[in-house]
C-alpha cells in the first residue's frame, strides 16, 4: 500500500496557453460601454436649501388642482426641513457673529468659520419622509419655468411624459 493517500497528494493544475482575443471578440469588447458609477441619490439638506426658492416660485403658479394638491402636500414636508436648516444657520450666526442693534452679524474675519460650519449642515443627509412628486407633462402644459429652477428641483419632482389624468391616448 502506498503511504501517500489520495487526500495527501498535492493538487496539480494544468496551465493552458493564453491567446489574444479574436478580432470579433476584440470588437465586441471595445463596443461595450461601462456606465459611470451611480450618482449618490441621497437628498442632503443643501439640496433642499437650494431648491427652496425654486419650489416657492413653482407654488406661485396657477396649476391644475391635482398638481397643486400634490405640490402643497410635498411643500409642507419640505418646509419642515427648511425650518431645521434656518434654525441651524441662525445658531451658527449667533455662534460666529457679533451682537448688533438688530441681531447678530458675522464679520468678514469669521465668515470662513461660519461657512465651514454651515457647509457641514448642508452636507447632512435629509431625513425627510417625502419621496419625489410625480407630475404629468401634459398637466404642466403652458407652465414656464427656468432651467435653473428645474435643475434645483430635479431630486424632488419627476415629470412623466404621458397623457393627462382622464385623457385617452389618440388612436
Amino acid at each position: 500500500m502506498n503511504e501517500e493517500t489520495e487526500m495527501e497528494k498535492e493538487p496539480t493544475a494544468e496551465i493552458k496557453e493564453v491567446t489574444a482575443p479574436t478580432p470579433e471578440a476584440q470588437s465586441t469588447l471595445e463596443s461595450i460601454e461601462i456606465a459611470p458609477p451611480a450618482i449618490d441619490a441621497t437628498v442632503r439638506l443643501g439640496d433642499i436649501f437650494q431648491a427652496n426658492a425654486a419650489l416657492g416660485r413653482l407654488m406661485s403658479k396657477e396649476l391644475p388642482f391635482r398638481v397643486s394638491y400634490q405640490l402643497g402636500k410635498f411643500a409642507r414636508k419640505f418646509d419642515k426641513e427648511i425650518k431645521i436648516i434656518e434654525a441651524a444657520r441662525n445658531n451658527l450666526i449667533v455662534k460666529h457673529g457679533e451682537e448688533k442693534d438688530n441681531g447678530h452679524s458675522v464679520s468678514q474675519d469669521k465668515m470662513g468659520e461660519f461657512m465651514n460650519d454651515f457647509g457641514e449642515v448642508l452636507a447632512t443627509p435629509s431625513l425627510m419622509e417625502a419621496g419625489p412628486v410625480k407630475l404629468n407633462m401634459a398637466e404642466l402644459d403652458g407652465l414656464i419655468i427656468t432651467p435653473t429652477d428645474l435643475l434645483a428641483l430635479e431630486k424632488f419632482i419627476i415629470i412623466d411624459e404621458g397623457t393627462k389624468t382622464g385623457d385617452t391616448p389618440a388612436k
